[in-house]
């Protein structure tokens, strides 16, 4: 689903079930019928933004980033394909002390960078999610619902190797020039709406 999709449906959901927190529906059992609403619970007006998996697509290219080919194995590189909202695309967000960890779906691993590397050209992997720098990152603000991923070992920014829009070229750290090729769209998505 697509984010105007998305909006489309929450502001729809909003206009036809407008008691808080749920749906109304009518009481059969009762004399009064119509005039006693009943109160269900709708799973999804609750789902905050935190608890969902997010696509993380880079601005420039509109491609998005995955596990290669959703591989389990520790080093699997990250790359970017065209997006298509599978779990190896699906990231959730894990707030922690100095950034996040971003955790695969598929996988349950975290992004890192290879070897605990920190220089230029540094490529993004998956690991074991620990408490480690080496797999945190920073929000920056690039505008409008849009950011930098800055590693918070480094200090540098998540990027496409050789900056180029092809399919299946493999994420890598660089110095923050905050330009286009590292702004990224950061979309939660519900699978349920």
């Amino acid at each position: 689903m697509t984010p105007i999709m998305l909006a489309i449906s929450i502001a729809s959901a909003a206009l036809l079930f407008p008691a808080c927190g749920g749906r109304q529906t009518l009481d059969p059992s009762t004399d009064e019928g119509a005039k006693q609403p009943i109160t269900t619970e709708d799973s999804t007006q609750d789902v905050s933004p935190e608890k969902l998996p997010h696509l993380i697509q880079f601005s420039f290219s509109r491609k998005c980033i995955e596990i290669d080919g959703g591989r389990a194995d520790d080093e699997a590189r990250a790359i970017q394909v065209s997006c298509n909202e599978s779990d190896r695309q699906l990231f959730m967000l894990l707030s922690k002390p100095g950034g996040y960890q971003l955790q695969n779906v598929l996988t349950g691993k975290c992004l890192a960078a290879a070897q605990f590397g920190t220089k230029n050209g540094t490529p993004i992997t998956q690991a074991p999610c620990l408490s480690a720098n080496s797999q945190l990152f920073e929000k920056s603000s690039a505008g409008k619902d849009s950011f930098y991923l800055v590693h918070v070992n480094s200090k540098r920014c998540l990027q496409i190797e050789t900056n180029q829009p092809n399919d299946r070229l493999g994420v890598e750290l660089f110095d923050c020039l905050r330009n286009e090729t590292q702004r990224v769209i950061i979309n939660p998505i519900n699978h349920d709406l």
